[in-house]
């Protein structure tokens, strides 16, 4: 069972000055509606690849491993979660 159908995919062109230079930038816009909350989820990447749910997993996966770390800096009180080896994550 899918958790998430599509909902709309469109490419979209997104115009910003930088130090008074005009630019464009083309973009994916992604719209999901996730069926067990019944929200409707908005995301915009570069990714021009992948299919559009692929696109939201990837959102979906990295708000749950945001939770995680979240969880994990409450819990054992750090203000900051930033290990480059296994042993210093296991401690």
């Amino acid at each position: 069972m899918t958790l998430l159908n599509t909902y709309d995919d469109q490419v979209i062109l997104l115009k910003y000055n930088q130090l008074k230079v005009s630019r464009t930038v083309k973009l994916r816009l992604v719209t999901f509606r996730d069926l067990i909350k019944g929200e409707v989820l908005e995301f915009l990447t570069n990714l021009m690849e992948v299919s559009a749910k692929t696109i939201a997993q990837f959102y979906k996966n990295s708000w749950t491993i945001e939770l995680l770390f979240k969880q994990l800096k409450q819990n054992l009180e750090l203000k900051y979660f930033l290990q480059d080896s296994e042993n210093g994550i296991k401690s």
